[in-house]
């Protein structure tokens, strides 16, 4: 038998697949761990990810999911099921858990520590609202007392 061609049984129907013509098909879930190859300004990386939904349209099925980048920062990336026609900016293969350069607790730290930052970063803001409305509030025409009272 030539190297190029299998037998293989669907249903018990033998069929003899010419693996030159023949297509992987990947099954992917939610919760799967693959590798994102997506385009960037450098070229083309690779990333861990995770698949986090499925959104069936019509004319253009997307795969969400996120991923980590080279500075260990959570990202979204929608991978949409190209056309023949049209160019492909990411490609997503099955990955292993030995394959995931991360752990858990690093990213969940990351997390929790942009979640303080952007909290004091509100914190902040608010503050300078205040003092903004006690201290600048009065020099706006049509202001009344109770416009800016309440910063007090």
């Amino acid at each position: 038998m030539d190297s190029n061609k299998r037998i293989i049984e669907i249903d018990g129907v033998k069929l003899e697949i010419d693996l030159r013509h023949a297509k992987k098909v990947d099954h992917f879930r939610i919760g799967d761990t693959v590798k994102l190859l997506k385009k960037t300004y450098n070229g083309y990386e690779v990333f861990p990810a995770v698949i986090v939904n499925f959104t069936e349209f019509k004319s253009l099925p997307t795969i969400e999911m996120l991923y980590v980048d080279g500075c260990g920062n959570i990202c979204y990336h929608a991978h949409f099921a190209a056309e023949k026609d049209k160019e492909c900016t990411s490609e997503i293969a099955p990955a292993s858990q030995l394959e995931m350069r991360f752990e858990r607790n690093i990213i969940i730290d990351k997390l929790d520590q942009q979640i303080e930052k952007d909290e004091a970063a509100l914190a902040m803001s608010k503050y300078r609202r205040d003092c903004f409305e006690k201290y600048f509030g009065k020099a706006f025409p049509g202001a009344s007392e109770e416009d800016y009272d309440h910063a007090e």
